[in-house]
């Protein structure tokens, strides 16, 4: 089979984070990871060991590997992964291994009765998104037939940034307060992870202590259901410039 391999390069920097692929080489294909990785950057070691397994008749193998760690990414290249190498899409995220093992995973925890809301936001990060700056992730991504709750936690594992749509319903949803939350928070705390709250209606927000802690926008916590239309339009354009500034500084 000819294998797309654009794709399954863009499938390891989605699949795993930094670090997750620098022990994924070292386990796994120790010798080319020597060779050629240690020391690298995440971008590099892509390069390295989708060359290597192709080289070495192991392409196989490798995306066997990949699966067994992170079914739900492998599920969302299958096909392009096996549509071969005239499939590959000219963007720069395939065309650059290290842009694409930078670009930022944004995470949207939002209760379903905010999904308008969510949606507003999406169509404003969507600008950024069409420029191969970030990724965005919600849950109506999850296909069906697929394990939600898996597709979630891969989800939160990859992101780089979280924005959480808070409102009286985003604070007594069991789901996101037991599960989204307090992992979101985990990786803030220990990988540095942004996690942004986004007010979008109002509720006793600033008595929650770990809410309160964050930076919230729109500026001074302002909910976006007060402004008008332009309002609302004009703090969502500022969320996404000030999301393109964090990215432009890495």
């Amino acid at each position: 089979m000819t294998y797309n391999l654009a794709a399954i390069r863009e499938l390891l920097a989605a699949a795993f984070a930094d670090e997750e692929l620098r022990t994924f080489c070292f386990d796994h294909y120790r010798a080319v990871y020597e060779q050629f990785a240690a020391g690298q950057g995440k971008g590099a070691r892509v390069l390295a060991l989708v060359e290597h397994a192709d080289r070495r008749g192991l392409l196989n193998d490798l995306l066997a590997r990949i699966k067994a760690a992170n079914p739900y990414q492998y599920a969302q290249f299958e096909r392009r992964i096996e549509s071969g190498a005239g499939d590959a899409r000219p963007d720069a995220a395939v065309s650059n291994p290290e842009a694409l093992a930078q670009k930022a995973i944004v995470f949207i925890s939002y209760s379903h009765v905010d999904e308008a809301w969510k949606d507003r936001l999406l169509t404003h990060l969507g600008v950024l998104q069409s420029q191969g700056l970030l990724e965005l992730w919600d849950d109506r991504r999850i296909a069906a037939g697929e394990d939600w709750y898996a597709a979630i936690q891969a989800a939160m594992r990859r992101a780089s940034v979280a924005v959480l749509l808070i409102s009286a319903d985003f604070l007594t949803s069991k789901f996101i307060l037991g599960e989204e939350v307090p992992r979101l928070l985990a990786r803030r705390d220990a990988e540095g992870v942004r996690v942004i709250p986004l007010i979008v209606r109002p509720c006793a927000w600033q008595t929650v202590p770990w809410l309160r802690r964050l930076q919230a926008r729109p500026k001074d916590g302002k909910p976006l259901s007060a402004g008008n239309e332009h309002q609302i339009d004009a703090d969502l354009a500022a969320l996404a410039a000030e999301l393109y500034e964090l990215l432009q500084r890495g």
